[in-house]
């Protein structure tokens, strides 16, 4: 993400789920498995049942010294259900995106990506403001990322998943068509 191709990045980030999902099971309708994915590796940050979830995946050190009574309450409230970013306003947005160009949530909320403050000031993720729902795009794509390199633990002993990777596209050296000179991840 150093190069800043912010719109690259993105795109991937949008069609890494799809490409985990096809390779899990790749029988299963696109949406359903891309849906099953972000509920498997995104859900807990990007819409979690309650903010013991939400506190447990952005800032699991400051669970450490908390009192079980102030966990116990973080477990039984709600998050604000403005700024969620569920598996359906993202299988949308993919596919809006993705095919479109355009930007929007599944209940037709517009998204606006933002890049990330070059001063280091500001953090402006899972915002929401009079129809407008706001994600940073660096951090997204590191946070689907992050959850990519879960999912390679979790399936790194399912020889089918592992034969279906073995498939994947690979660019090739164009003195050398027989050598791969980028393979998949």
């Amino acid at each position: 993400m150093t190069a800043e191709n912010w719109f690259a990045a993105l795109f991937l980030a949008l069609a890494v789920p799809d490409v985990c999902g096809a390779l899990e099971n790749p029988g299963a309708p696109v949406g359903d498995r891309y849906r099953k994915w972000f509920n498997r590796y995104l859900k807990r940050k990007y819409d979690p049942a309650n903010l013991y979830e939400l506190v447990s995946e952005t800032s699991p050190a400051s669970l450490a010294g908390m009192r079980p009574e102030v966990i116990q309450s973080l477990q039984s409230l709600p998050p604000n259900a403005e700024c969620a970013f569920t598996a359906d306003d993202c299988y949308r947005f993919r596919c809006k995106c993705l095919h479109e160009g355009l930007s929007e949530k599944a209940g037709g909320e517009k998204i606006h990506f933002t890049a990330p403050d070059k001063l280091g000031r500001a953090v402006l993720h899972m915002n929401s403001l009079n129809g407008l729902y706001q994600l940073q795009v660096d951090i997204f794509c590191s946070d689907v990322c992050t959850a990519v390199e879960r999912w390679l633990v979790d399936v790194a002993s399912n020889k089918d998943v592992q034969d279906r990777m073995a498939e994947l596209i690979e660019i090739y050296d164009y003195s050398d068509p027989r050598l791969p000179i980028i393979k998949h991840a």
